[in-house]
């Protein structure tokens, strides 16, 4: 059976960037796996003049493979794509959506919408317009760019679009029609997959490589064989990853080090947001809260953070409280305590006084 890749919404802007490189180790993917179709449901380019001064550099990385290329337009390079460019010779781009693509050996037709401004009802309209041509001896795929109303987006989950709908449809739109998959485009957030009815899916691939902060964890894409379900797959892209480190004066390892630790578990791809909070102990540690802070930023430095977020203090602003010294104080008067139960005792206290004060 035929094998496909999916992936959407590179939003390409230059060459050699991580959107690029996230481009080329897709081809790579591709070749690699030997698919004989890569979908791309909208939004290869952020704009439409980028789109014209990438063009060149498109064509010998997208006619060095094997397999067919077919490219959606979406909302962000709609109008380049009215100028019928050339990007090599197994791409093939969606331009009108009563003519699909059709590959009668593999009998696969491949149906795309082009983005364009409607109303729901003309959006409606034309996919009913499908009802009556599709052959249900085909398999056949809709490519899609849009954004599905049965779940709950934030505007954020669309990369930097404002709250205006683009191509709004629900699922029922598609169900009495016999359509295999809808490959869609526009969710950024995650990979997601959604039922039809029986053997019939709707999917969005979430965006290759993280565009907004929103954009958190690996990126992956749909790969899959036709007639079997929609699959993820990792991709060695770029990507935000949020992490909140909650630091413990009574732990007794450095806090650097269990900084450090969490940070090393991160892959090159990784643009880390680090987030710290709660106290450590100065004192144990030999460290100043500017000592911290400047030891965070080599961390940084290594590790190639994206930001820190520092809400941290030392532990000596709680200690200097009277109510833990008087704590302390009569802790420490007692005889009839031995003294690993007086430090049991002293780390309840710490923890009571962190949250408290937190």
């Amino acid at each position: 059976m035929a094998k496909i890749l999916h992936t959407a919404d590179l939003h390409l802007q230059q060459t050699g960037d991580e959107r690029w490189e996230a481009l080329v180790k897709i081809l790579e993917l591709a070749q690699e796996k030997e698919v004989d179709y890569l979908v791309i449901a909208g939004d290869l380019f952020d704009q439409n003049s980028q789109a014209e001064k990438l063009k060149t550099e498109l064509r010998p990385i997208f006619s060095k493979n094997k397999f067919n290329i077919l490219i959606l337009p979406g909302n962000h390079d709609a109008v380049w794509w009215q100028t019928a460019p050339f990007l090599g010779e197994n791409v093939r781009i969606f331009e009108d959506f009563s003519k699909p693509i059709v590959f009668p050996e593999e009998g696969i037709n491949f149906y795309g919408l082009p983005f364009r401004f409607m109303s729901r009802d003309e959006l409606l309209s034309k996919i009913q317009q499908l009802k009556s041509s599709l052959d249900q001896r085909k398999v056949n795929i809709l490519v899609f760019h849009g954004e599905l109303l049965d779940a709950f987006y934030l505007p954020s989950d669309f990369g930097d679009e404002s709250r205006e709908r683009y191509l709004a449809v629900k699922l029922s739109d598609f169900q009495e029609l016999a359509l295999n998959y809808v490959l869609a485009g526009h969710f950024h957030t995650k990979f997601e997959i959604f039922v039809l009815k029986e053997k019939s899916y709707f999917v969005y691939p979430g965006s290759p490589v993280s565009i907004t902060r929103k954009e958190l964890g690996v990126r992956k894409a749909n790969l899959f064989k036709v007639g079997e379900p929609p699959r993820e797959i990792n991709l060695k892209t770029s990507y935000y990853e949020e992490i909140e480190i909650l630091l413990d004066p009574t732990q007794k390892a450095s806090p650097l080090q269990i900084i450090e630790e969490n940070l090393a578990s991160f892959p090159g791809e990784a643009r880390v947001i680090l987030r710290v909070r709660g106290y450590f102990d100065g004192h144990r540690h030999n460290l100043t809260e500017q000592a911290f802070q400047e030891k965070l930023e080599e961390l940084a430095r290594k590790y190639h953070l994206e930001e820190i977020q520092p809400e941290y203090y030392d532990f000596q602003r709680i200690a200097r409280e009277d109510l833990f010294q008087e704590f302390m104080e009569k802790l420490n008067q007692r005889v009839d305590i031995d003294e690993s139960t007086k430090e049991r005792m002293r780390e309840i206290a710490i923890r009571a006084m962190v949250e408290a004060l937190t």
